[in-house]
């Protein structure tokens, strides 16, 4: 019974490892008594990209919000910090460029889609701060979620239109961290 429950316990174990490797690209976490820095890329779904060219260029302009939390792990679960940061996206039909800004009056024309979804996928230097120093060898978990809105809900005109609608999504992903 003991091995079947430690081969059980390897098994998922490995699981968890190979669903990690895929869910995220890149990770660095740099630590301080005073907060975590986290920067991350997440693997590009291109299923999702067709869907935001699309929307953006019906008209739709997105909301997009990096979330980042930490919580404690185990038994004991409880938010330590949390943090975001919003950027909206749009598309300019007359000058055939996608656009970006930190508001609706900030957009700044870009040239190709690349970097528009570099913002999406990539998270920079997303500082948690931590009312306490974490302790050494305690298990945490960050969370990074990536939100898309549409930053202008439809209004009933465009629901009986039939116009293009965009429903919120989110893309989360779950990283176990160990407090050094």
């Amino acid at each position: 019974m003991r091995i079947y429950l430690l081969s059980l316990g390897l098994f998922f174990s490995c699981v968890a490892l190979v669903w990690a490797d895929m869910a995220v690209r890149s990770l660095h976490v740099l630590q301080s008594d005073q907060s975590l820095n986290v920067s991350a890329t997440l693997p590009v779904d291109e299923d999702i990209i067709s869907d935001i060219q699309d929307a953006l260029k019906s008209g739709i302009t997105l909301k997009l919000t990096h979330k980042l939390k930490l919580e404690r792990a185990g038994w004991l679960k409880g938010e330590v910090s949390k943090t975001e940061k919003s950027v909206y996206l749009a598309y300019d039909s007359l000058g055939n460029r996608y656009q970006l800004g930190e508001s609706l009056e900030d957009m700044q024309e870009l040239f190709d889609f690349s970097i528009l979804q570099n913002a999406l996928f990539v998270l920079n230097d997303a500082t948690l701060e931590l009312p306490e120093p974490l302790v050494r060898g305690k298990k945490y978990r960050i969370l990074l979620t990536v939100h898309l809105e549409d930053s202008q809900p439809p209004n009933w005109l465009n629901w009986l239109s039939f116009a293009f609608v965009w429903e919120s999504q989110d893309i989360q992903v779950e990283i176990p961290y160990v407090a050094r």
